[in-house]
């Protein structure tokens, strides 16, 4: 990150946290007019030092991040092998979009009542819900960006003597790759709205439970606390993606 990338985002957080402790302060609980209960910054962070040191929300930490990793896993595979079938095939793909675009447009939470009376409140589940969020948008963008890939590449890998067969993993998997890792990371941003709803629905565990089960009781630090849990797990996955990105891609940056 460049020097006076680093100075835009910390100026940019001070302004936000600034923004938000001005509000709490004058937001105050327990006045006349119902006004919502906006603990600041500090009150927030003390509240997730308490779940993280006193209760065992490092477990749901980590059981929401296995969720996770299993659901978007679990649809990446057969979301990959599909949208290279998609995209080099028309004819396929000319038959499969109209199916998948209408599977997509229907809300993923809109499943969970009967994922849970097939399924059951486990695991299992949760990374149905998962899959069924990504997998269709994942194929599809997928297979837009292998059929996007240019047909002069092609063409130089047939005249340097690849065979047709060869052309998938010497030219088109390698140009889409830096778009696939692109493709994932809006998906495990998709994930984990869909992962807290739920978790909030029906988990006996994990960072929505906590959410939903603070709300209850009306702990708003604990519900902003979990909350921004979720945040810096989403830009930790990112990150991680990002990296593997360059590292996979290194001839990109050429």
């Amino acid at each position: 990150m460049k020097k006076g990338t680093r100075l835009a985002l910390l100026l940019t957080t001070a302004v936000m946290l600034a923004a938000w402790s001005l509000l709490a302060f004058l937001v105050r609980p327990g006045e006349e007019g119902g006004l919502l209960m906006l603990p600041g910054p500090l009150m927030v962070l003390k509240d997730l030092y308490q779940m993280l040191v006193a209760e065992k929300f490092f477990g749901d930490i980590a059981l929401s991040s296995m969720r996770i990793g299993l659901g978007v896993l679990a649809a990446t595979v057969p979301a990959l092998i599909l949208g290279i079938w998609f995209g080099i095939s028309p004819r396929v793909h000319a038959v499969a979009t109209p199916v998948f675009a209408f599977v997509k447009y229907i809300p993923p939470v809109s499943f969970v009542p009967i994922l849970i009376l097939w399924l059951g409140i486990g695991l299992t589940q949760q990374v149905a819900l998962l899959f069924l969020g990504t997998f269709f948008y994942l194929a599809i963008m997928i297979a837009e960006t292998v059929a996007s890939t240019p047909r002069t590449y092609q063409d130089a890998g047939l005249t340097l003597g690849l065979r047709e067969s060869q052309l998938i993993w010497k030219v088109i998997i390698p140009h889409s790759m830096p778009a696939f890792f692109e493709h994932l990371r809006v998906m495990f941003g998709i994930a984990w709205t869909y992962l807290t709803v739920a978790e909030m629905v029906a988990a006996p565990n994990g960072i929505g439970r906590v959410i939903i089960n603070s709300q209850r009781y009306l702990q708003t630090g604990r519900v902003l606390a979990g909350m921004l849990t979720i945040g810096v797990l989403g830009v930790l996955f990112d990150f991680v993606l990002a990296r593997t990105s360059l590292w996979l891609c290194k001839w990109k940056s050429l």
